[in-house]
């Protein structure tokens, strides 16, 4: 089964991309609020996709795919933020960059990245 894990601090925003994916695809999908129990999870964990944000409180979203990127170089990481960070993103190790009223505002481009790296429902 894929998996996915989403590390947002705004717990509306993880509700929000959580429905969205159990929308179009049939996963399991994790949340964490911080950037350093998403590397942790990410560490002990096998998933397909990892979602998360820049800005959080104690480890950012550019800080955790850092640490993430160091043991594993293949889990497509999608960076979903209001801020326009797009080129440090992807220099940073994420696979993809949504704009996060995007993301969850027009689930059309986040079902166009997930499409790339998990299978639909049929």
């Amino acid at each position: 089964m894929e998996r996915v894990i989403i590390a947002d601090d705004h717990e509306i925003v993880r509700n929000a991309l959580v429905r969205l994916i159990n929308d179009r695809y049939t996963e399991e999908v994790e949340t964490v609020d911080d950037g350093e129990p998403l590397v942790e999870k990410v560490r002990e964990g096998n998933y397909s996709v990892v979602i998360t944000d820049e800005r959080m409180k104690e480890m950012s979203g550019l800080d955790a795919i850092f640490e993430i990127r160091k043991f594993n170089t293949e889990v497509p990481i999608i960076m979903v933020s209001n801020s326009d960070i797009a080129g440090v993103a992807m220099s940073s190790g994420a696979t993809e960059y949504l704009e996060k009223i995007h993301a969850v505002g027009n689930p059309d481009l986040l079902y166009a990245c997930l499409d790339n790296y998990m299978k639909q429902k049929v």
